[in-house]
């Protein structure tokens, strides 16, 4: 097994014990939607802080540097670097595309599966928050 295929595995397996391990998008929206439709008789979707912690901080870090073993690993943008937006330019429908349908073959998995329309956009809304207005 050649380095890059090693890398290739080694890289798969973190995001998978990541996805295991971290508690995850679906225990969290459960308990913050059953919470809030006591008070209000609706399920609510969880704040978009809720949905980056769940499901991006284990790669880009709490506040988007991406300096977490797996951001190392899948070489993860720095979302709070203001040269990294100046030469990327990254528009609202690109960052709603790489949170969707994923980036990088592998590297940015796809969450249009798991995330509503509503939430990807309240996921770019913070992701700009971090040094890309």
């Amino acid at each position: 097994m050649g380095r890059r295929a090693k890398r290739a595995a080694l890289a798969s397996a973190l995001l998978l014990l990541g996805m295991i391990s971290g508690g995850g998008y679906f225990g969290r929206l459960a308990d913050a939607s059953t919470a809030q439709g006591k008070l209000t008789g609706k399920k609510q979707p969880a704040s978009a802080k809720v949905l980056y912690a769940d499901n991006c901080a284990r790669c880009h870090g709490a506040d988007g540097r991406g300096q977490t073993a797996m951001g190392r690993a899948f070489a993860a943008p720095n979302l709070a670097d203001a040269g990294w937006w100046k030469k990327e330019r990254p528009s609202d429908k690109r960052l709603t595309a790489s949170i969707r349908d994923g980036r990088n073959q592998n590297r940015m998995p796809t969450f249009g599966h798991q995330l509503s329309k509503s939430e990807i956009t309240a996921l770019v809304r913070l992701v700009r928050t971090f040094g890309g207005k």
